[in-house]
């Protein structure tokens, strides 16, 4: 199926739906870019627990 298709598709569509459609394309074609501060704090949470979750409290008591 070539984008000619489903552009006459398009027309039976509802305003909605049209909206909707729109929408998925775009994000799927230019994704919003996430925050850096946002990226930054998954890579510190990531390598944090990587090995599990370790509580200060945890790791205080191992090294007692």
């Amino acid at each position: 199926m070539g984008w000619r298709d489903l552009y006459e598709d398009f027309d039976e569509l509802s305003q909605a739906e049209k909206l909707a459609l729109f929408k998925a394309i775009k994000n799927t074609l230019f994704p919003e870019p996430r925050l850096k501060l946002d990226k930054v704090a998954e890579e510190i949470r990531d390598s944090r627990f990587s090995a599990g979750r370790n509580d200060i409290t945890v790791q205080y008591l191992r090294t007692v």
